[in-house]
């Protein structure tokens, strides 16, 4: 870490001036460069991890971890859940739109 930098952000309901730490790395010839450990540990990557990068309109850059969509396999599955038929559920609608 080479130190702390402080912005102020301001938008039509509040100004704030929050403190980021500052972290830098060397471009090699290749175009690779080291993340540094504490933004490694911020965003939980791990060796194979895939980053994605965002490049904003003022030239600022977010990095992403990519999560894979396969993480949310079996989110909707509920052993437990009442099976209802789709005319249970057009009534179910209807009865919630007249009230």
């Amino acid at each position: 870490m080479i130190g702390n930098a402080y912005a102020l952000y301001v938008s039509n309901t509040a100004i704030m001036i929050a403190r980021h730490q500052m972290h830098e790395s060397t471009l090699t010839v290749k175009g690779q460069t080291t993340l540094p450990k504490d933004i490694r540990d911020g965003l939980n990557l791990s060796p194979g991890d895939r980053i994605r990068y965002v490049m904003l309109d003022d030239g600022q850059v977010r990095l992403l971890k990519v999560k894979s969509v396969q993480r949310l396999a079996g989110i909707l599955s509920d052993q437990d859940r009442e099976v209802v038929s789709l005319e249970d559920m057009d009534a179910a609608i209807a009865e919630g739109a007249t009230e």
